[in-house]
């Protein structure tokens, strides 16, 4: 697979409340993006929600807008949806002012997690080629 977009993100402590319906966890973030097509960093807030419902089942769904430069060296804003069932299964949509990046918002996507050191994690947004 072609990987597309690496992120590098700082965790913020998560906030959750639960009930006899389930729970929901919401861990902030920010960092910065790189890779063939695009450099920036995250602006606004960024949120990954987590909810689980009572059996333990659960989704995730982070949110969060890139600001940068594309491969054409033009200026542009970058909104990336990742959703899923967990880490091994998530399906990012992108959303894009960047008439270059505009593919994005039409080609499968894929990502994978990996859990980093020191509240970290790196994100790498891919070319689903299945």
């Amino acid at each position: 697979m072609e990987c597309l977009i690496t992120l590098h993100l700082n965790l913020f402590p998560a906030n959750q409340v639960g009930s006899s319906k389930g729970a929901i966890v919401m861990i902030g973030f920010e960092g910065t993006a790189e890779g063939e097509y695009f450099t920036g960093h995250t602006i606004g807030q960024c949120v990954d929600t987590q909810k689980y419902t009572p059996d333990g089942k659960g989704t995730l769904s982070a949110r969060y807008m890139l600001e940068g430069v594309d491969h054409t060296g033009r200026s542009c804003k970058v909104f990336v949806e990742n959703f899923g069932a967990s880490l091994e299964d998530l399906h990012p949509t992108i959303l894009t002012d960047s008439e270059a990046l505009s593919f994005l918002q039409e080609i499968p996507l894929r990502s994978t997690v990996t859990v980093e050191p020191e509240n970290r994690i790196c994100v790498r947004i891919f070319r689903d080629n299945k």
